[in-house]
């Protein structure tokens, strides 16, 4: 059985950290498609188990004029870890 790569969520207002939480794939894709409707900033990091440390991701090709709600999530070297779609609200 593969590994699940394992994410969490740090939510801050400003400086201060008002959230930190185990999300799941559709959970982050759910985040970043509402993330213009939180008042507050949403940080996604990916645990790296080469070295075992935490990492933050990139998000790609959100709001591509190609393929306008497709939602990519990479990891430092650019290679996908989840994709999904949002939606047009």
């Amino acid at each position: 059985m593969e590994n699940e790569t394992m994410f969490i969520m740090v939510e801050r207002d400003k400086e201060e950290i008002i959230g930190i939480s185990t999300v799941t794939k559709n959970e982050i894709i759910v985040s970043i498609d509402f993330s213009d409707c939180y008042p507050f900033e949403c940080y996604i990091y990916y645990l790296d188990e080469k070295d075992m440390q935490f990492k933050q991701v990139k998000i790609k090709a959100w709001h591509d004029s190609g393929d306008p709600l497709c939602i990519e999530v990479l990891d430092q070297n650019n290679n996908v870890l989840l994709s999904g779609y949002g939606t047009d609200h």
